[in-house]
């Protein structure tokens, strides 16, 4: 068992960057608030990153090979050999999971929120869960052999088992607790608003420091009986909560006497973990610090890199560790963290557009002109050169070589905004840049076949092309909204949606666009059709609307929900899905719409079927593909 530390979840919230594009910026703000998905097992699973891309707040090592890290919607991996590869394992619970411990290769536990205890007995192949008797929050777990382990919950209490979890018995433990450390199965200690310290295996608690209000601890790490050390931070001034920083408490006999020693880490300090009685690891705001002498000195290890937040340490010996923390990272060090290395896969960026023309072959594009290829269904995904840094919004292909992706370029010393659009012949191998003529940004694209086309972006412009974009003309729209989505059933009948509930539609391939009345102001974000006469169009604050007769009539889906919709895709008549702060399907043309449980933090940005059993969705960085069964009623 390495000496590891919990989850720290504001450190580990994803924190996306604005987008560029117009329309996208109005989609963000549209999202709003999600409600809560059903607690079934998630019918999806990650392709980038990998091997989740949900946040992981803590992890366990018990020798160089066997470890397992845990955290958001249940999420549980492990790998055999140090960390070279990393396997999704099936958790019990998609409850968030904010502490694991395991004492060999197979014996293991992860708790988390709403008193969610897992445990396995054969490495993690099975989890099953253990009932505590409470929905209290669980933060952290420890286990000092197959038998004896406690948990803190939130509040003062703390469970503990003799029988490797089948029964649990709960104790006041004095302090609101949130971490804590046994060295054997009577001698241990807890943190929180204090430190307190039991010698009968957690029957009674003393207490061994009270600083004071100011003062919360969240980590504790001992390498023996004697030797310990707690983290947390303080507020010296309590006029001025504002003013905080990170501190650290030691003692070298048991907790009898706990010495304050200066950090300069930060404002808050929130993991320790010390390998033996000299070497340990802080991890903090300021980053993560290193001692090779009990914490007389700390040295940077100057990571992790800007804009990575990390939550959770797991130190096996002086020269093995690793970090988890947001959209599922992973790092690891072997040389005492002279050098910490990545163990997760796949890239990063903002995406905000997906297509697939069939079940093999996709695309997806972001922001800094990111392009990324499949053509094996996700299963692997590669970069493509697309020779520019211009926010790319969305992407269209008619088949597996001919396709478009176009975005917007924003010059932020001249206050500018230009577009752009790239075309490629040849799955993206190659993508050269095609031209407008116009300074607006633009949001979605569509073709019907190689050679017609439309783009729709912000002050209601519309571009059309019948070459396949060798050139593209301004067609008039009679409106100066913001356009976000735009869908052809064929080269004559089309829709535009946008903000202010505006949709527009065309008979005539865009020589005329007429305004069709949505009887709503809400942003609209999406739109698609199965055929001339059938759409969808989905937006802010729950917004779906349906049509039969092409958008004569637009009827409104009442859907229960605030959660703003970002996208919409059908398969074909019946099978839909829509997508944004909550993940919606349907197996009868719309009638009835039923949640699924995405397992993933995002607010998803695109999604995309190619049948009712093939389907993806981005959103982040994540790119997650379906493999679950058709939604019945």
């Amino acid at each position: 068992m390495s000496h590891r530390v919990h989850l720290h979840w504001p450190s580990i919230r994803r924190k996306w960057a604005a987008a560029a594009a117009i329309a996208v910026l109005a989609l963000l703000v549209a999202l709003g608030p999600s409600i809560a998905a059903a607690r079934a097992a998630a019918p999806w699973q990650f392709q980038n990153p990998l091997p989740t891309g949900n946040g992981l707040g803590a992890a366990d090592f018990v020798d160089a090979s066997h470890g397992w890290a845990v955290g958001a919607h249940g999420s549980i991996v492990a790998t055999t050999d140090g960390g070279a590869h990393w396997n999704l394992q099936t958790s019990a619970t998609s409850s968030d999971l904010r502490s694991v411990c395991f004492v060999d290769a197979i014996h293991g536990w992860a708790v988390g929120i709403a008193g969610a205890i897992e445990a396995t007995s054969d490495g993690g192949a099975h989890w099953t869960i253990q009932n505590t008797g409470t929905k209290a929050d669980m933060l952290d777990v420890q286990f000092v052999n197959a038998s004896h382990g406690w948990a803190a919950a939130s509040g003062h209490t703390v469970l503990a088992t003799s029988d490797g979890g089948a029964h649990w018995s709960a104790a006041n433990a004095g302090v609101a607790v949130t971490a804590l450390d046994f060295v054997d199965a009577q001698h241990g200690w807890a943190v929180g608003n204090g430190i307190r310290a039991t010698s009968d295996g957690g029957v009674r608690w003393t207490t061994q420091l009270l600083p004071g209000n100011q003062v919360f601890f969240e980590s504790v790490s001992f390498s023996d009986a004697t030797h310990g050390w707690a983290v947390g931070s303080k507020i010296p001034d309590p006029s001025d909560p504002n003013n905080q920083t990170g501190v650290l408490y030691v003692t070298s006999d048991g907790g009898a006497h706990w010495t304050e020693q200066a950090t300069g880490f930060g404002d808050d300090v929130w993991r320790v973990a010390f390998a033996d009685a000299a070497h340990g690891w802080l991890l903090s705001d300021a980053g993560i610090f290193a001692t090779s002498d009990a914490g007389a000195h700390w040295s940077s290890q100057n990571f992790p890199p800007i804009g990575t937040s990390l939550g959770g340490l797991a130190v096996l010996d002086a020269s093995h560790a690793w970090l988890v923390g947001g959209g599922g990272s992973i790092f690891a060090t072997s040389d005492g963290g002279a050098h910490w290395l990545s163990q997760g896969s796949g890239f990063t960026g903002y995406l905000t557009g997906l297509d697939f023309p069939d079940s093999t072959h996709g695309w997806v594009v972001g922001n800094n002109g990111l392009i990324a290829a499949t053509t094996d269904g996700g299963a692997h995904w590669t970069l493509q050169s697309s020779g520019t840094q211009a926010f790319l919004s969305g992407v269209d292909f008619v088949d597996d070589t001919h396709g478009w992706a176009i975005g917007s370029v924003h010059d932020a010393r001249a206050h500018t905004t230009g577009d752009a659009i790239l075309a490629t012949s040849d799955g993206g191998q190659n993508w050269m840049q095609q031209r407008s003529g116009t300074r607006r940004a633009l949001s979605k694209v569509a073709f019907v076949d190689p050679v017609h086309g439309w783009i729709v972006g912000g002050s209601g412009t519309i571009l059309a092309t019948a070459d396949g974009g060798a050139h593209w003309a301004a067609q008039r729209s009679h409106s100066g909204r913001i356009l976000s989505d735009v869908a052809f059933a064929d080269a004559s009948r089309g829709w535009a949606v946008g903000n202010a509930g505006t949709i527009l539609a065309t008979k005539d391939g865009g020589r005329h666009w007429k305004a069709q009345s949505s009887h709503t102001a809400n942003f609209l974000a999406a739109v698609a059709f199965t055929d001339a006469r059938h759409g969808w169009a989905v937006g802010s604050r729950g917004t779906m609307l349906f049509t039969t007769d092409g958008g004569a009539h637009w009827r409104h889906h009442r859907l229960g929900t605030t959660a703003g919709f970002s996208s919409v895709s059908f398969a074909d008549a019946k099978h839909g899905w829509v997508t944004g702060g909550i993940t919606l399907a349907t197996t009868d043309g719309g009638a009835h719409w039923r949640t699924q449980n995405v397992g993933a933090w995002s607010a998803f940005s695109a999604i995309a079927f190619t049948d009712p059993a093939h389907g993806w969705l981005i959103g982040g960085s994540d790119i997650l593909t379906y493999v679950g069964q058709v939604p019945v009623r």
